[in-house]
């Protein structure tokens, strides 16, 4: 039976405990998104680390480091964790080496969703390694100015587990993929993570069942604030099908699990979808995730020795950000529909009455036109002008009628 640690009891510490920081290397990589702004892409590796084999708490090993921020004073746009060999080749599930999980917390901050976390989980990734892009939630790809804001006295700390199924001890550097806007234009709006668990607040860690297929629900978030949902990314372990985010009982995303069909990795998770712009939340909107397994569909892991499952998990992680129409406004949504309604009819009226204004003045001047005679008259020198008796210029026989204002 091996040792579990909880993704989360290393992270209830992070305060009070030592941390070590890891050794940091960075190598520049071309920006994608923004590079106008003075974009930078970085990769940084966080030390190496040896992993021992299956016969050793069935390969299981903890890490949790002191990391440092890659800028200050700037908004990360785009993060994605990897692990690889001292070489720099791929160290993944067909090299039988596996990023269980990673949770990066920013010591600056409570968390979103559990007050008494020390810290905020702002990013986390599985073997599928998923990527948080901002820059491609509302609008086209690279293009929504968007990101998670760093301040100059946020602290970052690194946790989690890594697994080697092999019968000999594996040496592995966990690194990360950052893009980031030094001094960011005051148009960037700050991303908000929000972190939901089936576990809820505590271990994230719930009981894998043989060859049936079963769900876990997580305890419910109520929304406090106007925000619009940028983006959520999904993880689940071997054997889960997808998983739910679910607001007021609809489902607003839906993140199903892809296995890789072919070569060493056949049979595990290769890819978690994510969505992007799932809607928008109200004050008391209730939001809880659900997560689908089908140990029948998909083999779920197994101790070394087979004789007990794995646990499974089940989490989404959302990246919100304050709503425009009602960010900082003592109005509802309701209350602006009924406002722009109200417009449209005002608006309507002074139209209605503006035309009937000037049917009026067309009215006068053609009664105006009516009621007086018109005359020919002469040039002042009959001999020299040229016209004869029935010549001369149309003018009217009394004096000018000013036009009432419109």
């Amino acid at each position: 039976m091996r040792y579990h640690v909880s993704i989360l009891l290393p992270v209830l510490s992070v305060l009070t405990s030592a941390i070590v920081a890891a050794e940091i290397t960075t190598t520049n990589l071309t920006a994608q998104h923004f590079p106008e702004l003075g974009s930078r892409r970085v990769k940084t590796t966080y030390g190496s680390q040896v992993v021992q084999s299956r016969k050793e708490s069935d390969g299981m090993s903890q890490f949790q480091s002191a990391i440092a921020p890659p800028c200050v004073d700037c908004t990360i746009t785009f993060m994605q964790a990897g692990l690889e060999y001292l070489d720099g080749t791929t160290a993944d599930a067909t090299t039988n080496m596996w990023m269980h999980h990673v949770v990066l917390l920013n010591r600056g901050r409570k968390d979103s969703v559990c007050a008494d976390m020390p810290a905020q989980r702002f990013f986390a990734s599985g073997n599928e390694r998923t990527a948080v892009d901002l820059t491609s939630t509302f609008s086209a790809l690279g293009t929504q100015h968007l990101g998670y804001p760093v301040a100059d006295n946020d602290t970052f700390v690194g946790s989690g587990e890594l697994m080697n199924m092999l019968d000999t001890p594996q040496e592995v550097v966990l690194f990360m993929v950052w893009e980031f806007i030094p001094a960011p234009p005051i148009y960037f709006k700050p991303a908000v993570p929000f972190w939901l668990d089936v576990g809820g607040c505590g271990d994230s860690d719930v009981p894998a069942e043989p060859g049936k297929q079963f769900e876990y629900v997580s305890p419910v978030l109520t929304a406090s604030s106007h925000w619009d949902i940028a983006f959520i990314g999904g993880h689940l372990h071997d054997g889960g099908t997808h998983l739910d985010v679910i607001r007021n009982e609809k489902v607003v995303c839906t993140a199903e699990a892809l296995y890789d069909t072919s070569g060493l990795a056949m049979g595990h998770i290769a890819r978690m979808q994510s969505c992007l712009n799932a809607g928008s939340t109200l004050p008391g909107d209730q939001f809880y995730i659900k997560a689908y397994y089908d140990t029948n569909a998909h083999t779920p892991m197994a101790t070394a020795d087979n004789d007990t499952l794995e646990p499974v998990m089940g989490i989404a992680l959302a990246y919100l950000v304050a709503s425009q129409t009602t960010s900082g406004s003592w109005f509802s949504r309701v209350t602006l529909i009924y406002v722009v309604l109200t417009a449209v009819v005002v608006t309507g009226l002074a139209g209605v009455y503006a035309a009937r204004q000037k049917l009026d003045v067309l009215n006068r001047l053609l009664e105006d036109f009516r009621g007086r005679q018109w005359q020919r008259v002469r040039t002042t020198d009959p001999e020299t002008d040229g016209l004869d008796a029935e010549d001369g210029l149309l003018l009217h026989g009394q004096e000018q009628t000013k036009y009432p204002n419109m």
